[in-house]
């Protein structure tokens, strides 16, 4: 789902890289990856997120959830309000 926003970020012209160089740099950097989990594993995840009806969000944050509580880099309030493990 992020790959799938930075790509529409890109698109529109509010970032100047795309997803995939972003992904590139970052494995490079601090060795970001994308998550292997099943999305089926991910959705289940993401129906028990019932603070926010931003199916994006849902997704985000389950997938962070579903991978052990990990932690979640982001700048979005709420997302910070509601899931512990958020950072930046």
């Amino acid at each position: 789902m992020v790959m799938l926003e930075l790509e529409m970020l890109y698109e529109k012209g509010a970032i100047k890289y795309t997803a995939s160089q972003i992904l590139s740099d970052l494995n490079q950097q601090i060795g970001v990856a994308v998550c292997q989990l099943p999305m089926a594993v991910i959705i289940n995840s993401a129906l028990q997120v019932k603070w926010t009806r931003e199916p994006g969000d849902r997704l985000i944050v389950a997938n962070a959830i579903a991978n052990n509580e990990a932690p979640l880099v982001t700048s979005d309030r709420r997302i910070h309000e509601q899931y512990p493990n958020a950072i930046w």
